[in-house]
């Protein structure tokens, strides 16, 4: 009898906290490609004063967050990204969070929240995206090409602001690259050292040559309707064209060679193949 009641006990401690723990409204998960670095990767910046900053990411994770409406055990769960690069002295640290969060209100949008901080100098910037993974023009300017340090950057979003210390910053990225460059009253704070990173490609472009056949260029098909991304890197490495917009081909005017067709799905598959072009 008294192992009965025992039984019936845990039984009941058990319902009762289940429903303690509420009821799940909605799962929001969130779209992959938006923000370009990967872990243990290092990525080069140039500062304010012309000199090179390597970066390493220190961490990338993906958790699930749990958040209750107000005054009720019932909640949300949404999907959460954090990604850091931070240099060992601490002069430079860059923090990305990427939450799924608008669901929870009824929204068709989410943010990227982008913390840069260099020495005493902060910058916060704020980039929304659909849900399904495109970034948009919300409180954002959209530039198809902008020219950066003698390169040309395809579909760069800028985003400019003035903090409460009535400094005007300036921040342009695209997906591809991620941080393309972020000015502090019309001067460079900080920006992408391209030349280190077309070497670091460079040397992924082997590994690719190796391990995909060539395929002509007339015989290249890409589901239009469920691609998001599109990239064309030269053997080299080297990134020659990059669209979210325009997936065809001929827009990218590729000169004779070979190249690396790389394209990114509506889930964040991404699928690459060799292409010659005669």
């Amino acid at each position: 009898m008294k192992t009965k009641k025992i039984i019936l006990s845990a039984f009941v401690a058990i319902f009762v906290f289940s429903n303690c723990m509420g009821e799940e409204l909605g799962r929001c998960d969130l779209p992959k490609g938006l923000i370009p670095y990967k872990k243990e990767q290092t990525y080069s910046f140039i500062d304010e004063l012309g000199q090179t900053i390597n970066i390493p990411v220190t961490e990338s994770m993906w958790d699930w967050i749990r958040s209750r409406e107000d005054n009720s055990e019932n909640y949300y769960t949404y999907r959460s990204q954090i990604v850091r690069l931070n240099t060992e002295s601490n002069n430079l640290i860059i923090n990305f969070r990427f939450d799924a969060d608008g669901c929870m209100t009824g929204g068709d949008y989410n943010e990227i929240v982008i913390a840069i901080t260099y020495l005493d100098k902060t910058c916060v910037f704020i980039l929304p995206s659909n849900t399904e993974g495109i970034l948009t023009d919300t409180y954002t300017s959209f530039h198809e090409s902008i020219e950066i340090n003698g390169k040309v950057y395809s579909d760069v979003f800028e985003q400019n602001f003035v903090t409460n210390a009535e400094v005007s910053t300036q921040l342009f990225y695209n997906t591809t690259y991620g941080i393309l460059q972020v000015n502090r009253d019309g001067k460079n704070f900080l920006s992408i050292n391209q030349k280190a990173e077309e070497i670091k490609s460079s040397s992924n472009a082997d590994i690719l040559n190796e391990e995909f056949g060539i395929t002509s260029i007339n015989d290249v098909k890409i589901n239009t309707s469920e691609t998001k991304l599109l990239r064309i890197y030269a053997v080299t490495g080297a990134l020659v064209y990059s669209s979210s917009t325009d997936f065809n081909l001929k827009s990218a005017y590729l000169n004779k060679g070979i190249y690396i067709v790389e394209t990114t799905n509506n889930l964040g598959e991404v699928k690459q193949e060799k292409i010659v072009v005669k």
